[in-house]
């Protein structure tokens, strides 16, 4: 199921960095509020690679680089310290692609992006939140009204997760109930 996720963020985020990438003079903020470590066990990279790569794919094409800054989430210790080592590898040493924030906690990651600027002190940047909870309690929409530029601020939430159905169909059975 996460390949299939991954697949379909992919699919969506070619087009999705061609539309912006023109139009982002201040920065683009990409945040992964539940990232993982970057590559599955088999090698294949993981949403927060996904997306550098599909960035990086856009931004060789354009004569001026629009930069841009990528806020990670991953809770588990061991993960977020993979994470943060296969990131920086695939991001190498470019100067437009900000060194990574990578947190422990996903509302601080979606809290963070409330308040970041790319560019010094211009306008705020273009945002995209991918959040893909394992959960109702995880899904914090509350966070994603915050943004900080919000005519320019895109939200892929991935509902298919058996967290998210199963805490679903508790919570219909409830008002079936009252």
């Amino acid at each position: 199921w996460s390949l299939t996720k991954d697949d379909l963020l992919s699919c969506y985020l070619t087009p999705y960095f061609q539309k912006v990438y023109r139009y982002s003079h201040d920065g683009i903020v990409y945040i992964d509020a539940f990232a993982g470590e970057g590559k599955f066990e088999d090698g294949q990279d993981g949403s927060p690679l996904i997306a550098l790569s599909k960035f990086q794919s856009i931004a060789l094409k354009q004569t001026a680089k629009n930069p841009v800054q990528f806020i990670l989430a991953e809770a588990n210790d061991v993960a977020r310290g993979k994470l943060g080592a296969s990131f920086c590898k695939a991001r190498g040493n470019s100067r437009y692609i900000k060194e990574p924030i990578i947190l422990a906690d996903h509302a601080e990651a979606l809290n963070q992006a409330e308040s970041i600027c790319v560019c010094g002190s211009r306008k705020p940047p273009t945002v995209f939140y991918y959040v893909d909870p394992f959960g109702v309690k995880d899904l914090r929409l509350d966070l994603l009204l915050r943004s900080s530029n919000p005519n320019h601020t895109e939200v892929l939430l991935n509902f298919s997760s058996i967290g998210f159905l199963r805490d679903a169909c508790a919570a219909l059975r409830s008002e079936e109930h009252t």
